[in-house]
């Protein structure tokens, strides 16, 4: 499929790949010659990635069962995740396509997402060389060291400043480029629980005090807050959330609230 996924000022929905629908907004291209030895090295598969325009990466995913190898990138209905497995290319790419909804032109931006790696093969380059780009132009794609030469299972999270503001109505491109390997049988490397919000990112510290009662802890934004909690998690962009009422203590550049036992369940901190 086609299409793009909507960021609102809540960020995107959070996607588990769980239905055909849920590969909206993915497309693939795959990049010739047929040889694992064409790209050698995280430099020649970023010189090669540095060539690709968005407009030109419109396959859609390829779909699978058996987690098999091909010249694009699959969906994989079983295991409800997608991945990169290349064969019979130099290497191939898989895309996300964002549109910005928020209603506003957007600076930073953090994506996170859970990996995983099957098959890993020794003196295969590890991973994805991932960027981003606002326009999708050639030698306009932006590493993302956090996602790029790595393999791993569990989740990653970047935030990223962006090189120029994402216009509100305008797309932001997401790539993710995996090389052929030479000589060995290639890995695959799994996306599932894909999430993009429009800023940052802020970590909650949770503490459980002697009386019973809670500690939230976390560094102060730069920007105006609000704490909310909810007491059953139905998604980042549900409307269950509400702020919580208890008065902020501050010390330094933190800022904490203590609740009452009664408070159980979900928080975070956004901007109004």
């Amino acid at each position: 499929m086609a299409g793009v996924i909507p960021v609102g000022p809540q960020g995107s929905a959070v996607i588990t790949f769980n239905t055909p629908a849920s590969t909206n907004g993915w497309t693939t291209a795959l990049r010739l010659p047929n040889s694992g030895a064409a790209i050698s090295n995280s430099l020649s598969l970023d010189t090669a990635v540095q060539t690709n325009v968005a407009s030109a990466i419109t396959m859609a995913l390829g779909i699978t069962t058996s987690g098999q190898q091909g010249s694009s990138a699959f969906w994989h209905t079983g295991l409800q995740y997608i991945y990169t497995r290349p064969a019979g290319v130099s290497y191939h790419v898989l895309m996300a396509t964002l549109e910005n909804q928020t209603g506003a032109d957007v600076g930073r931006i953090t994506v996170s997402f859970t990996a995983g790696a099957v098959n890993v093969q020794l003196g295969h380059m590890p991973g994805w060389l991932v960027y981003y780009s606002v326009t999708g132009q050639p030698y306009e794609w932006h590493l993302i060291p956090e996602f790029s030469n790595l393999v791993t299972n569990g989740a990653l999270t970047a935030t990223m400043a962006l090189t120029s503001p994402w216009p509100n109505g305008g797309p932001l491109y997401l790539l993710w480029a995996d090389d052929n390997a030479d000589s060995v049988t290639d890995p695959a490397y799994t996306i599932d629980d894909f999430f993009v919000f429009p800023g940052d990112v802020i970590r909650l510290l949770y503490e459980r005090l002697p009386d019973g009662e809670a500690r939230i802890t976390w560094v102060r934004p730069t920007a105006s807050f609000m704490l909310e909690h909810t007491a059953t998690f139905s998604g980042i962009g549900s409307n269950s959330w509400s702020q919580v009422p208890f008065p902020y203590q501050t010390n330094g550049n933190m800022i904490s609230v203590t609740l009452a036992p009664t408070n159980a369940g979900f928080f975070r901190v956004r901007s109004p």
